[in-house]
């Protein structure tokens, strides 16, 4: 019995002490986070918490968002997504997906009646404050784009689906620096 113990013991020991990380999980250890990563991150995270934070509780409504970029349309897009049992109405369901897009647009730091920014950048020229969530905080860098924030700006698409019935759905998008909201069919 005790020579039993002792082999599982020494067998326990050796082959947990031993074991180094998989070739997937040392590819992921040696693989780095690009500042565009890091980018979409920080705005997926504050668009999450902030969904969370201003779901408009009188009207029932519950409110995601969903960041993503898609590497063949070189797009960023933002998209919210809705569930209200209260909206009944096309026209209230329009207003509601219009509203979303200005919260979104809000929050980046655009007007979303005339496409243009609330408020005169502090220390580059940009449209929005979408740049700051793809630069490095407290300093920058010479090998930085000089047009890195009006490109982010360009490629940047907002969309807002409603659902308030199994069967209603009501869709709709905007650009960044555009005052138009389009509810394609």
């Amino acid at each position: 019995m005790k020579r039993v113990l002792l082999f599982a013991i020494l067998f326990a020991t050796t082959t947990t002490g031993n074991t180094e990380p998989t070739p997937a999980v040392r590819y992921l250890i040696n693989e780095p986070v690009t500042l565009f990563d890091l980018g979409m991150l920080r705005l997926d995270e504050d668009f999450s918490n902030l969904a969370k934070r201003d779901s408009a509780s009188e009207l029932n409504l519950n409110a995601t968002v969903i960041v993503k970029y898609w590497w063949h349309e070189n797009r960023i897009s933002i998209g919210m997504h809705m569930f209200s049992n209260k909206v009944e109405s096309v026209q209230s369901r329009k207003n509601f997906c219009k509203e979303g897009i200005a919260w979104i647009k809000h929050f980046l730091g655009v007007d979303a009646q005339t496409g243009k920014p609330l408020y005169k950048p502090l220390y580059r020229a940009s449209s929005s404050n979408l740049v700051g969530y793809f630069s490095h905080i407290g300093f920058s860098t010479k090998s930085e784009p000089k047009n890195i924030a009006a490109e982010l700006d360009t490629i940047t698409e907002l969309s807002v689906s409603l659902f308030t019935k199994p069967s209603d759905l009501t869709k709709c998008k905007s650009a960044l620096l555009s005052k138009e909201v389009l509810f394609p069919e």
